[in-house]
C-alpha cells in the first residue's frame, strides 16, 4: 500500500528491557491511529499475525504497539509450515 503511513512515525524503543514500536500521528489522529488499532484486533482476533497494542494516548496521537523485531513475515511464514 503505496500511501497507507504516510502521516504516522514509528520509533523502535526499549522499555523494561523489551523492544516497542511507538507510532505517531500529529495529521487525522482518527484515521491513523484507531482505524490503525481496530484494523489490527480484527486481524489478531481472526488468527492473523498483527502487533498487539500496549498503550495509546489517542488524543496526543501516540499509540505503542508490539515490535516483531528484525523478523519478516516472509520468515514467519516460513516457520509455519
Amino acid at each position: 500500500m503505496k500511501a497507507d503511513a504516510s502521516h504516522r512515525k514509528f520509533y523502535r524503543i526499549i522499555l523494561n528491557n523489551k523492544s516497542k514500536i511507538i507510532v505517531s500521528a500529529k495529521k487525522d489522529k482518527y484515521k491513523n491511529l484507531i482505524a490503525y488499532t481496530s484494523v489490527n484486533k480484527f486481524l489478531r482476533k481472526n488468527h492473523i499475525l498483527a502487533p498487539r497494542l500496549l498503550g495509546h494516548n489517542y488524543l496526543k496521537g501516540v499509540i505503542i504497539i508490539e515490535d516483531f523485531g528484525n523478523t519478516s513475515f516472509h520468515k514467519i511464514l516460513l516457520k509455519k509450515k
